[in-house]
């Protein structure tokens, strides 16, 4: 009886113990995913990505002129703070010599928002203005690393910046003379007007800011290492 009873025990042990195992690593790849260790598993068909990429999507209003900026990040500045700050990067030329700005969003929703710093040598603006909920772009730097000739890539373009636009990459680390170096080179037809906004890949991940066409058919971006990297040094 007892050494029944020890291995009920045992077995009971084994299942509780495979449980957790099992939580565990459910956990870990919850983690993993947040911090852009590993892919997201999934592509989104072109409805869900349009939705998803739409919540960071704003067209940015600067003297005059529209063009395009992307939510990268909506967190507190402080514990005391009962807002979020919102912080949008857009191009450079696309707000000028301008102080503040207006951003709208994809419902129409209308903010003031205030230059915060803007680089012409690396054609990199950013923006905030407070915002009642958080907010944050995914961004993962394993995708990029790996981003290859001919992998699919979107933007949104249109008057209202709500239009998808689909392409691919042509090149993921190009020098354009008279825009940049290491840049990503991609086929998503015209991209007026799209100047700022995000380039984005198959799961909705950000994969970096478009900057302008090149002449030759293809749309040059800024990876979205060299942006986070900029925005971090912005709000230190």
């Amino acid at each position: 009886m007892n050494l029944y009873n020890h291995k009920i025990k045992n077995k009971k042990a084994v299942t509780v113990a495979a449980i957790l195992v099992i939580f565990a690593m459910f956990l870990l790849r919850g983690v993993l995913l947040r911090n852009g260790t590993i892919d997201r598993m999934y592509t989104l068909e072109p409805d869900a990505l349009h939705d998803a990429v739409s919540k960071y999507e704003v067209a940015v209003r600067a003297d005059g002129v529209t063009g395009a900026g992307t939510i990268l990040d909506g967190r507190k500045q402080s514990t005391k703070d009962e807002n979020y700050t919102l912080t949008v990067v857009t191009a450079a030329h696309a707000v000028g010599s301008a102080d503040a700005v207006q951003l709208v969003l994809s419902d129409g929703t209308q903010l003031d928002a205030e230059v915060i710093s803007s680089d012409p040598e690396q054609d990199l603006a950013f923006l905030q203005c407070a915002w009642p909920e958080e907010l944050e772009v995914y961004y993962s730097r394993d995708i990029l690393d790996r981003l290859a000739a001919q992998d699919p890539v979107y933007g949104l373009k249109g008057a209202d910046h709500n239009e998808l636009a689909s392409g691919v990459v042509k090149d993921s680390a190009a020098s354009v003379d008279g825009i940049g170096q290491d840049l990503i080179l991609a086929d998503i037809g015209d991209a007026s007007g799209m100047s700022g906004g995000g380039l984005y890949g198959k799961a909705g991940n950000y994969l970096g800011m478009i900057v302008q066409e090149t002449g030759d058919g293809k749309t040059a971006c800024i990876p979205a290492d060299i942006v986070m990297a900029k925005m971090k040094e912005v709000l230190q």
